[in-house]
């Protein structure tokens, strides 16, 4: 494998940056050709650009942290999924006709059975879920929910689809979140940043010791 000098020499390349820019500045002053002003201007957008890269890392460090935080919500976001789920199967009891049943006691429990159908495949996909293997539900279920009068079991529709959409928020918000995380500042700018301070450095060192003083 081919030497990487860029990386391995990178003190020796930061001293002859300096160095010969800085002789470069003095060359010139002794011509008395230095427009200071512009020099100055310079240095400052070199260090201005060289700083970038911290900048980039203590934001992306904020989002690591943030990141590894929505891993805790993530738990208790799917603990209160889970919940509401069972309180729905838990609703799905067989019914016995007794003479206190309602007339449309025979369309009541065929919307039931829909409903419970429809939950249990839902409970399926919930029971699949956990905090590092997470995702949306998706769009397929809110559409596939059974055309009844009401939703004769646990929670109204109103109310599940609610929790259902919070929770679809969160992944959202969480995988953002993580993919802000990964990024990284651009590679071209991490090669050249501790080349740009160096040049800033020295230019900005120029100035304060060959700037005739007024």
């Amino acid at each position: 494998m081919p030497e990487l000098g860029l990386f391995q020499n990178i003190w020796l390349n930061l001293a002859l940056v300096i160095l010969l820019s800085g002789f470069f500045v003095w060359a010139v002053h002794r011509l008395s050709i230095v427009n200071w002003r512009l020099l100055d201007l310079c240095a400052l957008v070199l260090g201005a650009v060289g700083f970038l890269i911290p900048a980039f890392e203590v934001q992306r460090m904020g989002f690591e942290i943030e990141a590894n935080a929505q891993k805790g919500w993530t738990g208790g976001e799917l603990s209160g999924l889970q919940i509401v789920t069972n309180t729905m199967l838990a609703n799905c009891r067989s019914a016995i006709r007794s003479e206190y049943s309602p007339p449309d006691f025979d369309l009541l429990v065929e919307e039931s059975e829909k409903v419970c159908k429809w939950t249990e495949q839902l409970d399926e996909f919930v029971d699949d879920l956990d905090r590092e293997s997470y995702q949306e539900v998706p769009e397929e279920f809110f559409a596939s929910f059974p055309s009844v009068r009401e939703v004769p079991v646990g929670y109204h529709k109103d109310k599940f689809f609610e929790f259902l959409n919070d929770w679809n928020r969160h992944v959202r918000e969480r995988k953002s979140v993580e993919a802000k995380s990964q990024r990284s500042p651009p590679i071209a700018l991490i090669l050249l940043s501790p080349y740009l301070l160096a040049l800033a450095f020295s230019l900005a060192v120029a100035g304060v010791l060959l700037k005739p003083r007024q």
